[in-house]
């Protein structure tokens, strides 16, 4: 990254041009206020302190760390690392009926009121499979199989509502941050030979919502690379299939000519945490939002977990609790990655459990 190229302060300027002046000229007094020597003095003073501005301001665009957004695009246009735009989530929807619905139909979900519409006419299609896309690219437009889009307006023939099969791949745009910091590190590292860093990176730039990769050479034999991703931005850190077809066509354009690139998500390792003597609601939250958290830090490979970080994870809200599990510390192998599965509470009298994914 470049260094800050010293700029001295007007003042500053001023004084050194009084200080030539009065040098070379016998007996002049550059520094009365209403003297003609000190006027110039000071305008080029003024010109030079900007000139002075304008060659900090040329030093920081030196580096996509520093560089304002304009210059920012155009190192992401020579190195290749444009910034990714957000994708539209798309799946598909089963529906009862015997009818036609047309492409363009549009759907809605009830509780995040996103849209959708319909990617292709469907005309009596005893199974009436219809492809969907979002209307707005994002990753709201994500949403579980088995919940339900409500079609906007009614088709003869055909229910008010289908479920969904489904329905992924959406993403955010890329942030400024996660974009500068890509850039840079293609900035520092411009000669791409096809080592497992660079794969790495590939997997990275291939779609916004794959955060980490980790490659693997010839696991499938001679000339195969497989990829193992997360999308550690996401509610569910596994890439959904969607995601992994869009990223896998993007690769598929970077990889080495004879290699074989297969992207993969990373094998979850779910953990499942019980604990007892903890009933109030507001304590039982707080520390759900740790464990979250916690599990967030450790999206890495081959990560380890200790059970002291649990304790200290849920000792933020309480102390009066017994873990029963799990026991003792966790690891993950090279192909897998911590996923926060089910929180069960106990107490005396009732059980309660939820799934975080």
């Amino acid at each position: 990254m470049p260094e800050k190229i010293p700029r001295p302060s007007l003042p500053q300027i001023i004084d050194r041009i009084q200080s030539d002046i009065e040098y070379h000229l016998e007996d002049a007094n550059a520094r009365a206020e209403e003297s003609l020597l000190n006027c110039l003095a000071q305008a080029n003073a003024g010109v030079f302190h900007g000139l002075y501005g304008y060659a900090d301001y040329l030093a920081k665009q030196l580096h996509p760390l520093t560089a304002d957004i304009n210059w920012l695009e155009r190192w992401a246009t020579s190195l290749e690392a444009e910034r990714l735009a957000a994708t539209k989530a798309t799946g598909t929807l089963l529906v009862a009926g015997s009818g036609t619905v047309q492409a363009g139909t549009q759907l809605q979900h009830i509780n995040s009121k996103q849209r959708y519409k319909v990617s292709q006419t469907i005309t009596d299609d005893p199974t009436l499979l219809c492809e969907i896309i979002a209307l707005e690219a994002g990753k709201e437009g994500n949403i579980k199989s088995g919940e339900v889009l409500d079609f906007i307006s009614a088709i003869e023939g055909i229910a008010t509502t289908g479920t969904i099969q489904s329905l992924g791949g959406g993403a955010d745009q890329e942030s400024i941050e996660v974009w500068r910091n890509r850039v840079a590190k293609k900035f520092a590292e411009r000669s791409k030979i096809g080592d497992d860093d660079d794969y790495a990176q590939w997997a990275k730039d291939s779609h916004p919502a794959i955060t980490d990769a980790w490659v693997y050479q010839r696991e499938y034999g001679l000339g195969s690379i497989v990829i193992r991703c997360i999308a550690g931005n996401s509610l569910n850190i596994i890439p959904d299939n969607q995601t992994l077809e869009t990223a896998q066509a993007n690769l598929d354009k970077k990889r080495n000519s004879g290699a074989t690139v297969f992207l993969l998500a990373a094998t979850p390792k779910i953990i499942n945490i019980t604990l007892s003597d903890i009933t109030d609601m507001g304590i039982q939250d707080g520390i759900e939002k740790e464990l979250k958290l916690l599990f967030q830090h450790k999206q890495q490979q081959s990560a380890l977990m200790r059970e002291s970080e649990i304790d200290a994870a849920i000792q933020r809200y309480s102390i009066d609790y017994t873990l029963i599990s799990p026991v003792g510390d966790q690891q993950c192998n090279d192909q897998e990655v911590f996923s926060l599965g089910e929180i069960v509470w106990l107490d005396n009298h009732s059980t309660q459990s939820g799934t975080y994914d």
